[in-house]
C-alpha cells in the first residue's frame, strides 16, 4: 500500500511568484489582519461562544437559537393587532363617468 501511495504521488509544486498580485496594498493588509482575526477568533470569540451557549450561560444571556425566526423589534412582536382601516375613497372618478362630450367643447 505504500509503495503505491509513494508510486502515484507527485512532488509539491509552489505557485509561480506573481509580481502584480504580490504588492497589492489589500494582500498587505490581509498578511497583518488575518492572524491577529484568527487569534481573536480562536481565543476570544470562541470561549464567549462556549460559554454563552451553555446551559447556565443561555439562562444568564438569554442565548436562543430560534433567532432566525424572531422578526421586528420586542415592542412589535408584543403589540396587539391594529384593527383594519377602511380604505379612503379615490377622488377621481371612474372612466365610465366621465362625459366624452365635455372633451369636445374646448
Amino acid at each position: 500500500m505504500a509503495i503505491c501511495v509513494a508510486a502515484l504521488s507527485a512532488p509539491a509544486v509552489a505557485d509561480e511568484y506573481d509580481q502584480d498580485q504580490a504588492g497589492h496594498p489589500l494582500r498587505i493588509a490581509a498578511y497583518v489582519l488575518h492572524p491577529i482575526g484568527w487569534f481573536l477568533d480562536y481565543f476570544i470569540f470562541e470561549p464567549f461562544h462556549k460559554i454563552g451557549n451553555s446551559p447556565p450561560g443561555r439562562v444568564i444571556f438569554g442565548h436562543r437559537d430560534d433567532f432566525q425566526e424572531v422578526k421586528g423589534s420586542a415592542a412589535e412582536r408584543k403589540a396587539p393587532a391594529a384593527a383594519p382601516t377602511e380604505a379612503a375613497p379615490d377622488p377621481t372618478p371612474p372612466i365610465d363617468d366621465v362625459d366624452p362630450a365635455a372633451d369636445d367643447e374646448v
